[in-house]
């Protein structure tokens, strides 16, 4: 049986950023902790702030749920599904309570 031909040991050197030799030397050098603060701070900023996120998307789409309720209900007595008699209570309700709200505030009406 023939001998092994010995495999030469080859170690790369290269130093791509000459400050930062430890990568290229295979050291593990980590950051320190103050490094990682900013990063960390935003983190559970976002996480506190998060709950306020889902609570304004909420009410978002609360508020697109009645503009499109009150747009279809306009559109339906546009085009003549409701009668005058019965969309008038709700119109006159909603302008008395629009006029005394306007009163309350001060405003000469």
């Amino acid at each position: 049986m023939p001998a092994a031909e010995p495999v030469p040991l080859v170690v790369d050197v290269r130093v791509t950023n000459p400050g930062d030799i430890a990568p290229a030397v295979g050291v593990a050098i980590s950051e320190p902790f103050w490094m990682k603060l900013p990063k960390v701070a935003f983190f559970w900023l976002r996480l506190l702030v998060f709950p306020f996120v889902v609570l304004k998307f909420l009410m978002e789409v609360a508020v697109c749920a009645i503009l499109l309720g009150i747009f279809g209900v306009l559109g339906a007595w546009g085009a003549g599904l409701f009668t005058q008699e019965q969309v008038m209570p709700f119109i006159a309700d909603f302008g008395d309570r629009t006029l005394a709200l306007i009163r309350a505030l001060g405003f000469p009406i």
